[in-house]
């Protein structure tokens, strides 16, 4: 979790893996009983009453149908060529950011534990320190994108002393770290 000092002790958010995330998901959907199909949408249109249509290719490869599907709710979890996102365009928004992420994991030195999470802005955008578990964090770091394939393309090391330098600590800050 990650907490901030203050009146309120409460955390304010928490960090979950998708695998787990997902199977929590699944959890509910299956105990409320909501059907849940996994399959390719071939193209979605409007019936006659206005109501969307999802065409799903048929399990059996050698039939060339199409099964129809209605549903109240829709994920379209298939990527940036999206059919579901097409069929929603005028509500999907987006835009080119002129910065990247670079993701990676930090492991603290023995006995060190970080409980609490660490944010620092810079000219060129945030970077965070977010607590994992035992003595390892996760640096979430916003930048160019120039600066971001500079640092993915670190070795260990240097990307340990770029990341204590942002931070502005002492070398023992981090002692090793996943790369990136």
């Amino acid at each position: 979790s990650i907490t901030f000092g203050g009146a309120n002790k409460e955390p304010l958010g928490y960090i979950v893996e998708n695998d787990v995330l997902t199977a929590a998901l699944y959890e509910v959907l299956k105990r409320d009983e909501v059907s849940v199909v996994r399959a390719s949408a071939s193209h979605i249109q409007y019936n006659s009453q206005g109501e969307p249509e999802i065409y799903i290719q048929s399990p059996n490869k050698e039939q060339q149908h199409h099964d129809v599907i209605k549903a109240q709710v829709v994920v379209g979890a298939d990527g940036n060529k999206s059919i579901v996102r097409k069929f929603l365009a005028p509500a999907a928004v987006g835009w080119s950011y002129t910065q990247m992420g670079v993701v990676a994991t930090v492991q603290h030195p023995p006995g060190i534990y970080n409980t609490s999470a660490w944010q620092c802005f810079l000219p060129d955008g945030p970077l965070a320190l977010l607590p994992l578990y035992a003595n390892y964090s996760s640096i979430v770091w916003s930048t160019t994108r120039e600066k971001a394939q500079r640092l993915q393309a670190l070795d260990d090391s240097s990307f340990t002393k770029e990341v204590q330098n942002a931070f502005e600590t002492a070398s023992s800050f981090l002692t090793s770290l996943n790369s990136p």
